[in-house]
């Protein structure tokens, strides 16, 4: 059952860059990256014990994130590949037996969204959602144990928009 917990700690520590390469001749002056690291150390105390402890890591935070983007923004054109790295993270704690915590398998994601601009009014697009086809896996305490392993392929939407 959800509970919140009366106390809990959060440590963060972020790096980020991003920058267009504005210097760079003609249409390569469009170009540029992004990159964003993030580790948490987080803990939750649930001032209650559960099979024997009563402290945990707080659910649904991992310990890092990672993101890297190549991306091209000129003219009425804009395009990003987008990279994402996330960590292992606690989904659900297992009041009986510590070893069948339930978490969710770190995964990495590749997206690709690109846009064009023909006027004020409209602009066209194209998203591409998880493109390497990463899976979905959670586990009881190891990874060794799974619980569910879900795929469900990449996603592609192509549309416009209107702005009136």
């Amino acid at each position: 059952r959800p509970a919140n917990a009366p106390e809990g700690s959060l440590t963060v520590a972020e790096l980020a860059w991003q920058q267009q390469f504005t210097q760079l001749p003609g249409l390569l002056s469009g170009f540029g990256v992004f990159a964003n690291f993030t580790w948490v150390d987080a803990e939750s105390d649930l001032g209650r014990s559960y099979a024997g402890r009563s402290k945990f890591p707080l659910p649904g935070q991992s310990e890092t994130t990672l993101n890297l983007a190549l991306f091209y923004e000129k003219g009425p054109f804009s395009a990003r590949l987008s990279y994402t790295d996330r960590g292992d993270y606690l989904n659900e704690i297992n009041a009986e037996d510590g070893a069948l915590d339930l978490y969710w398998e770190g995964r990495d994601q590749l997206d690709l969204t690109a846009s064009w601009q023909f006027s004020k009014a409209f602009e066209a697009f194209v998203e591409a959602k998880n493109l390497p086809n990463t899976a979905g896996v959670r586990y009881y305490g190891a990874r060794s144990r799974v619980y569910e392993y879900e795929k469900f392929g990449y996603s592609v939407f192509v549309g416009g928009r209107l702005k009136l």
